[in-house]
């Protein structure tokens, strides 16, 4: 190898040749920067790096870029410090994208991020790597064009893990039924560059499992957010694979809840939209419509009805031309299903469609029974729909629903073509509805007249077939006439109306005699029928549970108890004095009556009922403190923002 002259020039202009073999320049280089870096504060790096972030934010600094760049480079250091670059530069990108991206969802983010990493990094890189360096340009230039899309796989790396933060946020907010939000693609596109597929189920299983599968959650906003999550997951990864990791949480813990069939179900079949009536409005006077919350719209596919596919049914159609394996992050148990639609999804949740469809005949009956005008319409157009989902064989039944409801409508008709009467029934065949809540009211006077009459009429032309009357079902229509000339038109249950019936005999009743007389009733629900014509001007109370008839306006009314008091059967809310004592005990008495006739309640229609008891108004805030006290007591349970009566 031929030697290497070195020329040297000393203090004295004299020039010096020194001759040495080519391997002795990088030992020389290596001492060189070893002594450099050693004369360097301990303060260097975190200076350097201060400064080449304040380069790195101003635009029009590039002068200074150069000149840090070619200091460094001069000294031969600049190799050294790639490490403290690669940094500044991943907390300048961090600190933008979490600048401008967080809560933004309406507009692509990417496009905008991706100019701006092209006209700021780059440019930055290229100043400090590139431009008037004496070292290799190959290198600098690899620095620069390849290294690059590292420091961009970063970039979307930080937006994707913003994103998968937000995303329980953007399935809440998720409305859109046609095209997804912008947000989205933006993740999507993500995920198919960082592959942060198992961060994003690991960070939405936590986040559904801490902020939405709890027991003060209601199951329809759990329902609904489900739907969402399939909705966004779907267009996220079409095979499912994502889905099928979040899901189980949340499909396990919806099997748990005593009402999802329920809500199901009644969002299967479309709600009538109904005016409500005028007497109902008056009497729950807080305005709140919560009997409807749990039929809200859950299900709003667009597309037509669908038979409801079985959970256990495989995908696996190796001759489609376009059929993929699995990802590699799908789990175990993961198999590739045929795209359902929302409903197959839910009814797939108990695994089979038995239990909707027991579901389904008791809603279907329930709604058969709520007509009064006799136009069955849209329950037949809502029934066919139902047939093309679950199919015709289970349910039968409901067609023959049906067929009662028609043929009641026309021996009705007949009878009353013979005795005109005020009474109208509805027959239907004891073995194919669900079952009816039963009750030992006994109708007294004119009302148990009005069966008698229809009763032998209907023997006559049924003579295989006998009535067994439900005397707590139905509705009454009544015009109450008082002796000053007062007329009150109400519609009462058929309970209302037999108790307001027993005034008409005698104009003084006692709370226990008339739950004797009407068939020996839990006296609370006689007392809640006593506080409806109370509510009505019709009776008062003069306190020791004993009412009477208010024949007159000027008779003035007693705020006395005139509910049975709690401890009486063994019911008791403890008080904090001997004075309150006797309001919660009428309280709980209307309280529990309420729950146990109505079901569960939630606290604003508690308390605009519990107005109507006698004695002084609760406060919204006295009501539940009066429902927690109960709670406490182990007398009621407050679950999907309801209460209900804890059966004991």
């Amino acid at each position: 190898m031929s030697p290497l002259l070195f020329s040297l020039e000393n203090h004295e202009g004299t020039h010096v040749h020194v001759s040495h073999g080519v391997d002795s320049y990088w030992p020389f280089k290596r001492t060189f920067r070893t002594i450099i870096l050693s004369f360097l504060p301990p303060s260097f790096a975190d200076t350097l790096q201060a400064v080449l972030k304040k380069t790195f934010s101003e635009a029009a600094q590039s002068e200074s870029r150069l000149a840090i760049a070619n200091a460094l480079d001069q000294m031969g250091i600049l190799i050294d410090f790639k490490s403290l670059i690669n940094l500044a530069i991943d907390q300048e990108i961090e600190r933008h994208v979490m600048e401008t991206c967080p809560r933004i969802r309406d507009q692509h983010m990417l496009p905008e991020l991706r100019n701006w990493f092209n006209d700021r990094v780059k440019t930055w890189m290229t100043d400090i790597f590139g431009k008037g360096r004496r070292s290799v340009q190959w290198y600098n230039y690899l620095l620069i064009y390849v290294f690059a899309s590292l420091f961009e796989h970063y970039m979307l790396k930080v937006l994707c893990d913003l994103r998968i933060s937000e995303l329980f946020e953007i399935i809440v907010d998720y409305e859109d039924k046609t095209h997804p939000l912008p947000v989205l693609q933006d993740l999507k596109d993500c995920l198919a560059r960082t592959g942060q597929r198992k961060e994003l189920v690991k960070g939405l299983r936590e986040s559904t499992i801490k902020r939405l599968l709890q027991p003060g959650a209601a199951t329809s906003d759990i329902l609904q957010q489900y739907v969402s999550t399939i909705k966004v997951l779907r267009f996220l990864d079409p095979p499912g694979v994502l889905l099928y990791g979040v899901a189980e949480p949340i499909r396990r813990y919806l099997r748990e809840r005593p009402d999802t069939i329920k809500i199901i179900v009644a969002n299967l079949i479309p709600r009538k939209k109904k005016k409500k009536d005028k007497d109902a409005m008056d009497e729950d006077d807080d305005g709140s419509d919560d009997e409807d919350k749990d039929e809200g719209v859950l299900l709003d596919d667009q597309n037509e009805p669908a038979p409801i596919q079985a959970n256990e049914e495989i995908y696996e159609d190796y001759t489609d031309p376009a059929w993929q394996p699995p990802a590699n992050d799908a789990e175990p148990g993961f198999r590739a299903q045929k795209t359902s639609d929302i409903i197959s999804t839910l009814v797939s949740i108990f695994g089979s469609k038995d239990l909707f469809i027991k579901e389904l005949q008791i809603s279907f009956g329930q709604r058969l029974l709520a007509i009064t005008d006799g136009n069955y319409d849209e329950e037949v157009h809502n029934l066919e729909v139902l047939k093309i989902r679950f199919g015709d064989t289970p349910l039968q039944i409901c067609d023959v629903m049906m067929k009662d409801l028609t043929d009641s409508r026309r021996t009705d008709q007949h009878i009353q073509d013979r005795v005109q009467s005020a009474l109208h029934p509805t027959i239907i065949s004891r073995h194919f509805w669900p079952s009816m809540p039963r009750s030992t009211l006994q109708l007294p006077g004119q009302l148990r007249e009005l069966q008698k009459i229809y009763e032998n009429e209907y023997q006559v032309q049924k003579q295989d077939k006998k009535l067994k009357w439900l005397p707590n079902m139905g509705t009454v229509e009544l015009t109450v006439q008082m002796d000053d000339g007062r007329e009150t038109r109400v519609t009462a249950t058929p309970l209302q109306a037999a108790v307001i019936e027993l005034f008409s005999d005698c104009p003084q009743w006692h709370v226990e005699q008339l739950a004797e007389r009407l068939g020996k009733l839990d006296i609370t629900s006689v007392a809640l029928a006593l506080m409806f014509w109370q509510s009505q001007g019709v009776v008062q109370d003069l306190g020791a549970h004993l009412f009477r008839l208010r024949e007159t306006l000027d008779e003035t009314a007693q705020n006395t108890e005139s509910a049975p008091a709690a401890t009486e059967y063994g019911l008791g809310v403890a008080a904090e004095s001997p004075e309150e004592q006797g309001s919660v005990e009428v309280y709980w008495s209307f309280v529990r009556a309420m729950l146990t006739n109505l079901g569960q309640l939630p606290t604003e229609r508690i308390h605009g009922m519990l107005r109507l008891a006698p004695g002084p108004n609760p406060t919204p805030e006295q009501t539940l403190h009066f429902l927690e006290s109960a709670q406490r007591e182990g007398l009621v349970e407050f679950r999907d923002h309801l209460w209900s009566l804890l059966r004991r």
